[in-house]
Formats: C-alpha cells, sequence, structure tokens
C-alpha cells in the first residue's frame, strides 16, 4: 500500500501562526520543518511556499498575512491546546520585565476561545496582577501570579475533561 502524501491543512496553519506570535515555534524552526516536510511530499503547495522563502522575515510576514477568516477550522480546540502548550513551555525569566508580555501572549491566544469562565478569570487575576505591582493590595506581584497561573491551570484541566 502506498502512504498517502501529507497536505497542510487548515488547523496545522493556524497552529503554526499561534504558536509562531507567542514564541513557541521560530521561522527557523517552520523553515526547518518545511524543508524535512517536503523530501515526504513535493506536491503541497503550502510547504514549497515556505521551502522557497529566502528569509525568515518572509516566513513571519507570510504567517502574519494569513487570515483566520480564510481558515477553516476549529480555532478554540486548537487554541486551548496551544494555551496548554504555551503554560507548560514558557515563564516570564523576571516578573518586574516580563511578565507584560506574558501575559499579552496568553490574551492573544485566548482571544480565539470563546469562554465567559475564562474571560472573567483572567480579567479578575490580571486585575490582582496590576493591583500587586502597585501594592494595593498585602500580596507581591509573585504570589498573585501564581493565584493566576493556578486558576488558569484549573481551567484547562476542566476543558480537557
Amino acid at each position: 500500500m502506498k502512504n498517502k502524501a501529507h497536505k497542510m491543512d487548515d488547523a496545522e496553519k493556524f497552529c503554526f501562526k499561534l504558536k509562531l506570535e507567542v514564541g513557541l515555534l521560530t521561522t527557523k524552526e517552520i523553515q526547518d520543518w518545511a524543508n524535512a516536510e517536503v523530501l515526504k511530499n513535493n506536491q503541497d503547495e503550502f510547504t514549497l511556499d515556505i521551502c522557497f522563502m529566502k528569509s525568515e522575515e518572509d516566513v513571519r510576514e507570510y504567517f502574519n498575512q494569513l487570515s483566520y477568516v480564510d481558515l477553516n477550522l476549529n480555532r478554540q480546540k486548537i487554541a486551548v491546546t496551544i494555551l496548554k502548550d504555551y503554560l507548560l513551555e514558557k515563564y516570564p525569566q523576571n516578573l518586574n520585565t516580563d511578565i507584560r508580555q506574558y501575559l499579552s501572549d496568553i490574551n492573544f491566544i485566548t482571544r480565539h476561545i470563546i469562554d465567559d469562565e475564562l474571560l472573567l478569570l483572567l480579567n479578575i487575576y490580571e486585575a490582582q496582577i496590576d493591583l500587586a505591582y502597585t501594592r494595593t493590595i498585602q500580596m507581591t506581584v509573585k504570589e498573585a501570579f501564581d493565584v493566576y497561573l493556578y486558576y488558569l491551570t484549573e481551567w484547562l484541566e476542566k476543558k480537557q475533561q
């Protein structure tokens, strides 16, 4: 039986785009993937496009121009998976300087998840982190951040049951 060639589907494109945006993948890793994949299937236009891009900036621009509207997929399910990956792989090195980017990345991922409980959770615990920064509450930024991560992880565990 002949192996069927893999064709990049919309879900994989969205996954790559979202992971690239939040730093779970680099443009070089995507190019390396495409170079390995084209050896298995030289008929997939998407893979070929990436292979023949001249620079990492071209790859980034290609994914920046990918429109979510044009993709036929369940963005919410993919975003939940990527959120879990993000929480497992990323952690701010310095809460004073890196937490804003970390929270921004989480918010970027969660824009694709329609869930009132998640939205409320993010709003409450991000506000708590802000209050800890300004020392308006009797809690350190690390304590507030740990509470934020705890409830976000709890929400994820409920979602994946």
